[in-house]
């Protein structure tokens, strides 16, 4: 048994075909199944903005009781600390975080918090305002204590918090566009 070679693509740049009329013209959209998958775009697009609307938010939060297990190791001439710390959050996000701090010190273990130049990456989570979930918290911290860094959630909340403070205020701001469910 012989087959035949059909002169017409099985496929062609614009769209698919079997045989000698194409299947979808997507550059036409001839047939109603393009339009309605881009129709079911559109509204799932308006849906997923609609439910995670950004809203702006800002407060304080604080250590609320000393750190946990910490634990300082010497490298050279400068310190890693690993601690868990849990935090009370007030303002438009209101609850705790529980982090795990790894900290960078540009000096000796010992030395009073702030003394030397730090780098702090933590992970942990966050129960606040009915929302939960997993958060990142980098932070670099000036000698004399002035901290700045970013909180960044997701989970039931969306988004990166600008935080800002020093270790004599005893708490750190917090400010930035959240969303989530």
């Amino acid at each position: 048994m012989t087959s035949k070679r059909s002169t017409q693509p099985v496929t062609s740049i614009v769209g698919a075909s079997i045989g000698p009329e194409p299947l979808v013209n997507l550059t036409r959209c001839q047939t109603p199944v393009p339009r309605l998958i881009y129709i079911v775009a559109i509204f799932l697009l308006s849906f997923s903005a609609m439910s995670s609307q950004q809203m702006h938010v800002s407060g304080h939060f604080a250590p609320s009781a000393p750190p946990m297990s910490p634990h300082r190791r010497e490298i050279g001439e400068h310190c890693i600390v690993e601690l868990k710390q849990k935090y009370e959050v007030a303002g438009d996000l209101a609850g705790t975080m529980d982090v795990d701090l790894r900290i960078y010190v540009a000096g000796r273990c010992g030395s009073p918090p702030g003394t030397f130049d730090e780098h702090w990456i933590a992970y942990g989570t966050y129960n606040m305002s009915d929302r939960k979930g997993p958060l990142i918290y980098l932070a670099e911290v000036q000698a004399g204590g002035r901290v700045t860094g970013r909180l960044i959630f997701s989970g039931d909340l969306e988004g990166t918090l600008t935080v800002e403070g020093g270790f004599e205020e005893g708490s750190m701001s917090y400010s930035g566009d959240v969303g989530g469910t």
